[in-house]
């Protein structure tokens, strides 16, 4: 039997970068030249597939989230509608075109006969394309960056909690998990929180894999909760995807996943830190 297949979520304000050939030099010199000319629209970057994919995770304002896709402001195309040069105006003045219709006695006839007159006085639009406000300049040999929208597995919310997020933190060198102060986890998350009193933590003891098809382990791991409408959680799971902290001076890496509904059951009684 086949299972229907849930299109991708759009990630807003995040776009992924394919570098097409183009080096991480360059890629970083265009990003740079461009945020300077709009100093107001900060941006952060994922390079976590930079090495084996060339693609990058940007993460910015909604007005640089359009403009880098070559839209408009507001995010509407930046198009101009042109009269059509083919187009002939009619010998008989339109006064005396309309003239018809007074022989006509049905009404919706009437209707239907002058927009189609009126029609034939008015030029085609034609669609004209603009080009976008921001230019991002090819390389040579034949390499270019090109700006998407960055798009994540829809979460089931039959087994997920969405705007919850589960991180462990690991030890670089055993890879089991470890401790962190729970404050640095929560600010390194904060800045992903469209709503200042978001994300809310919780710390807590319970099963997961720390290895892909492993075993289920106790694990000592936080619990960061979103704000319930936003999209923040997804935010977070792009851009801090393979993620690492800093605590006393040594690189932990992060294992993020969102919070399935058995650890959910285990976790929501708790009080938050």
């Amino acid at each position: 039997m086949s299972r229907f297949r849930m299109e991708k979520l759009v990630v807003p304000n995040v776009l992924y970068i394919q570098l097409n050939g183009a080096t991480r030099e360059q890629f970083l010199k265009v990003i740079t030249t461009i945020f300077e000319a709009y100093p107001d629209h900060p941006y952060r970057l994922n390079e976590t597939y930079l090495e084996d994919r060339g693609l990058v995770y940007l993460k910015t304002t909604p007005v640089m989230y359009n403009l880098l896709r070559g839209l408009a402001e507001d995010g509407s195309e930046r198009v101009r509608y042109d009269n059509d040069p083919k187009f002939v105006m009619p010998t008989e003045p339109l006064e005396e075109a309309l003239k018809v219709l007074k022989t006509i006695k049905d009404w919706d006839e009437i209707d239907f006969q002058n927009e189609e007159i009126q029609a034939r006085y008015k030029p085609k639009q034609i669609k004209v394309k603009l080009p976008p406000l921001i230019t991002i300049p090819p390389f040579k040999p034949q390499s270019y960056l090109s700006f998407e929208k960055a798009s994540i597995d829809p979460v089931d919310i039959n087994i997920f909690k969405r705007n919850i997020i589960c991180v462990t933190v690991l030890d670089p060198e055993t890879r089991q998990a470890t401790t962190a102060p729970i404050r640095n986890v929560q600010q390194y998350f904060k800045e992903y929180s469209s709503v200042s009193d978001y994300p809310k933590i919780k710390k807590a003891i319970v099963k997961i894999r720390l290895v892909k098809g492993g075993p289920l382990v106790d694990t000592e791991s936080y619990f960061l909760h979103f704000d319930p409408n936003s999209r923040d959680a997804e935010h977070s799971m792009v851009m801090l995807h393979s993620a690492t902290i800093i605590n006393k001076h040594r690189e932990y890496p992060l294992k993020i996943q969102f919070c399935n509904l058995r650890m959910y059951e285990q976790i929501h009684n708790l009080a938050y830190f």
